[in-house]
């Protein structure tokens, strides 16, 4: 994947920083400090590439009608050009308005900017080649759009779009030049925080964020389990930290543990928080899927939110592209091991069957450091926050939860010394 780079002036608290879209994003840090804007911001950069409205808006402002401008397309030629710089600045207000949109506030205050990878030229040419097929006794007659090294065939006559043919080609023309096939994204969704009420309560959504992940898990429904298609290690494993199974049936969502069906409305707050997540993947090819996963950890115990580290682990291999928000230090602790094991499996390949054996961890598990990167919000004395990027080549390094682990074992130390009758100094 090629890299989206963001200057970021002004979102929420974060001031002054920047960040690029990668494949596998995890934001970590103090409370308040924005990562669920960075990380809606970041989700953005997928979505826009997959909804066939927004897009088709930047054509339209610039005033480029198939329809009106068809008539004066002959033999071949340049429809019109696009100014990379353009894109890029329409981006960025097309993000904020998305922000908006997912936090419900209209006058949220936002100032980013956009460079699109060098793969994309300074000049966008959109070609034109009419063409004509001869079927039996009539002719019928195309139009070849060109852009980004796709080719998109619009027949004569065809009036109802979705979107713009100009809009469609550049859509795909981009995915193309930043992921390298066309093909690449299929679908985004998003898995936002306290996700388990929705599937119980009758929840009119206020926000852009939960009417998106509403329209998802509609969307999820409609899909059958796919038994050949879906990672049978992702599903098992998803069954073993929600300890059952979730389906959806009649309309409700149930939760089948030990051979009796509940209602998943009588099933602990981790299992409701897991099952969205859980029904995707026994639904849904996930490798050409974006997803949004705020605290992929909530409400599980430590031992499980180090096997939801596994399960992001598998989807990262299988190409699924992932922004996620922890406060895990488990979650990271383990997602570091398995950066380890991919280490041990780089450098010492003759043993590392063996030493996974020894360590007891799948070998299957070893997690791709090179579609990952980390950022770290932190404070700033003004009470502004700054993004760090963090070097993941050893892990991901959990420098916000450290002071909490230090005050833990200092107070444990000193308590225990004054109990064994000492003055806590020790």
């Amino acid at each position: 994947m090629q890299k989206i780079k963001l200057v970021i002036n002004k979102l929420g608290a974060i001031e002054n920083s920047e960040v690029e879209i990668s494949p596998i994003m995890i934001f970590s840090g103090d409370s308040g400090l924005g990562k669920s804007y960075l990380a809606i911001l970041c989700h953005y950069f997928f979505d826009v590439l997959l909804d066939n409205k927004r897009l088709d808006s930047f054509i339209k402002k610039n005033g480029w009608n198939f329809s009106e401008m068809r008539p004066s397309f002959r033999n071949s030629g340049v429809a019109f050009s696009i100014r990379k710089k353009d894109l890029e600045t329409w981006l960025a207000e097309d993000a904020v308005n998305y922000l908006r949109y997912m936090l419900n506030n209209i006058k949220m205050s936002a100032s980013i900017e956009v460079s699109l990878p060098t793969s994309i030229d300074d000049e966008i040419l959109v070609q034109y080649e009419e063409d004509a097929i001869t079927l039996q006794e009539s002719v019928e007659t195309y139009v070849r759009l060109t852009a980004l090294d796709l080719v998109y065939s619009v027949k004569d006559g065809d009036s109802l779009y979705s979107e713009s043919p100009f809009a469609f080609i550049l859509r795909y023309g981009i995915i193309n030049k930043i992921f390298g096939n066309f093909k690449a994204l299929s679908d985004s969704f998003v898995f936002p925080p306290s996700r388990g009420p929705v599937l119980t309560e009758n929840i009119i959504p206020i926000t852009g964020l939960y009417e998106k992940y509403k329209i998802g898990l509609t969307k999820i429904d409609k899909y059958q389990p796919q038994a050949d298609s879906v990672n049978q290690q992702l599903v098992s494993l998803l069954r073993r930290v929600l300890e059952g199974d979730v389906a959806r049936k009649d309309g409700k969502y149930v939760y089948t543990v030990n051979n009796e069906e509940l209602p998943i409305s009588a099933a602990a707050a981790s299992i409701r928080e897991i099952a969205p997540l859980a029904l995707l993947i026994e639904r849904m090819d996930t490798s050409k899927v974006a997803m949004l996963i705020e605290e992929p950890e909530a409400h599980l115990h430590p031992l499980k939110q180090r096997m939801m580290a596994d399960i992001i682990s598998i989807l990262c291999k299988g190409g699924a592209y992932m922004q996620i928000t922890t406060h895990s230090d488990y979650f990271l602790r383990r997602l570091n091991e398995l950066i380890g094991l991919k280490r041990i499996h780089d450098e010492y390949p003759e043993r590392y069957e063996n030493i996974c054996e020894e360590l007891e961890m799948d070998s299957d598990m070893e997690f791709p450091v090179d579609r990952l990167s980390a950022y770290l919000l932190k404070r700033r004395d003004d009470g502004s926050s700054y993004i760090e990027k963090q070097d993941v080549e050893d892990g991901v390094p959990f420098a916000s939860f450290s002071e909490a682990i230090d005050r833990s074992l200092k107070n444990r130390v000193r308590i225990f010394d004054y109990l064994n009758g000492g003055d806590g100094n020790n």
